[in-house]
């Protein structure tokens, strides 16, 4: 639960990121600001957009990462630079947009999987149950009744 209230956190702050953003380049805009100034607030406004946005792929891979282990799912492999994003630093990986997508079709598949096998028991052994308990039923009725 507390991580849905990170993820709307993060996203309200990119919200009053992009507010402010306007805000900030109407008033540059009225002062006649020099190149130095404009490229300043479009870095800031780019570097602090990244972190935002790295923090709800964060949080988006720590969901689907902790699915796939409940599932006994494989992680995509780690060296892989496409499947993973990392900070400037690499301490800490997260899964990328294409990662994300390749671990939520695995873990449809396994729950498909998991759902197809099941489906036996659904199809033979409660129909199989049912028909015993009414077999039952009716042999209890009968001797019910011709005891009467």
């Amino acid at each position: 639960m507390l991580r849905i209230f990170k993820m709307w956190r993060l996203k309200y702050k990119r919200a009053q990121l992009e507010r402010n953003f306007e805000k900030s380049l109407m008033k540059l805009d009225v002062k006649k600001p020099s190149p130095y100034e404009f490229e300043e607030l479009v870095a800031s406004r780019h570097y602090a957009l990244q972190d935002i946005e790295n923090g709800i792929g964060s949080l988006k891979s720590t969901k689907l990462v902790k699915q796939a282990e409940a599932l006994d799912v494989g992680l995509p492999p780690y060296p892989d630079d496409s499947m993973w994003d990392r900070e400037e630093d690499g301490h800490y990986p997260w899964l990328s947009q294409k990662g994300r997508d390749h671990l939520r079709k695995q873990i449809h598949e396994e729950k498909v999987r998991r759902r197809e096998a099941r489906s036996w028991l659904e199809k033979i052994i409660i129909p199989l149950v049912t028909a015993i308990i009414g077999v039952g039923g009716i042999g209890w009725v009968v001797t019910h009744l011709h005891w009467r």
